[in-house]
């Protein structure tokens, strides 16, 4: 084979790459859009199902923190719905909503996250009260740890205790989370 058939069918490679990368990209977007179609309908009758439970009557105090922890939960779905179809777009680009927020708060909002699961296996979740105050995107920062949270969940013995550390140091703060499960530590 001389050097110009091999590069001639090096470019037909190249060509048939380029095309099948471009079909994979089409069909992705297919199924970030029906993926995000299928989300929003039961996140919208959710979030109508909480809006009406709350006009309904009035709840105890802690009925009504369940409710409160629902409601916050289904609006981070749907944000997070509306960042997968944002980050698809290849136009786009991913950005923080930065602002001055409570640790504390990120923290109490990623254990209710968690607590049912918690609660089936009789596991405690201990974080100490903290004032810290932190720059960055609440929806992110409690998605992260309540992702942690929920490994360590997942993979602890019941009647365990899981700890959530905050640390305050020179450029930032660091929220640890311990348990006695395997993984990571």
């Amino acid at each position: 084979m001389g050097g110009r058939d091999e590069i001639a069918l090096l470019d037909l490679s190249v060509h048939k790459t380029a095309t099948l990368i471009k079909a994979l990209e089409a069909n992705k977007r297919l199924v970030m859009c029906s993926l995000a179609e299928k989300l929003a309908l039961p996140l919208a009758d959710i979030k109508h199902t909480l809006e009406h439970l709350r006009s309904s009557g009035h709840f105890a105090r802690r009925e009504k923190e369940s409710l409160d922890a629902a409601d916050r939960s289904v609006d981070r779905l749907v944000r997070m719905v509306s960042d997968l179809i944002f980050l698809d777009n290849e136009q786009t680009r991913f950005k923080l909503k930065m602002e001055e927020i409570k640790i504390d708060e990120v923290i109490q909002q990623s254990i209710q996250a968690v607590s049912k699961a918690a609660s089936d296996k009789r596991i405690e979740i201990e974080a100490a009260a903290t004032s810290v105050l932190a720059w960055a995107d609440a929806d992110r920062l409690v998605q992260v740890v309540a992702n942690l949270l929920s490994n360590a969940v997942k993979f602890s013995p019941a009647d365990s205790v899981i700890k959530i550390g905050i640390e305050e140091m020179e450029h930032g703060i660091r929220i640890s989370v311990r348990d006695r499960g395997r993984g990571n530590p």
